[in-house]
């Protein structure tokens, strides 16, 4: 056998990375539940305002494509997600798909012009379904 005390020490080094794996994996989860309701949730407080400031949108038929954009990319997305999810696991997926969502949100709060806007929920629409397979 080895030391005692290296297999103790050991065996809470393995617990503490086990504990660490399920608090990242629960907040991601956590992270996901809440940008796929704020994402979904966020068109019908954002275009009023957009409207009226009239910097970023001109009209309501372009506002809506903010509204529409997170819809079209939330297909091909719930696809790959369950692809990746099959392939990588899904905890992996799951914490993978933080990364679109993250650069979504950093996009849209530093949006500048329109495209900008759609790029950014485009990012959430990817992230968003792309774990919820999860």
């Amino acid at each position: 056998m080895g030391n005692p005390n290296t297999d103790t020490s050991s065996s809470e080094n393995m617990k503490n990375m086990q504990v660490k794996t399920q608090v990242m994996a629960s907040v991601a989860a956590g992270f996901l539940s809440l940008s796929v309701g704020s994402g979904v949730a966020l068109p019908s407080s954002l275009i009023p305002i957009l409207l009226k400031e009239g910097d970023l949108v001109d009209s309501f038929h372009e506002a809506s494509w903010l509204a529409t954009i997170f819809l079209f990319v939330c297909i091909p997305s719930s696809i790959f997600g369950g692809v990746c999810s099959d392939k990588f696991g899904r905890r992996t997926t799951g914490l993978l798909s933080c990364l679109p969502l993250l650069a979504g949100w950093i996009v849209l709060s530093l949006s500048a012009d329109f495209n900008s806007l759609l790029i950014g929920r485009s990012l959430l629409g990817l992230g968003a379904m792309m774990g919820y397979p999860c």
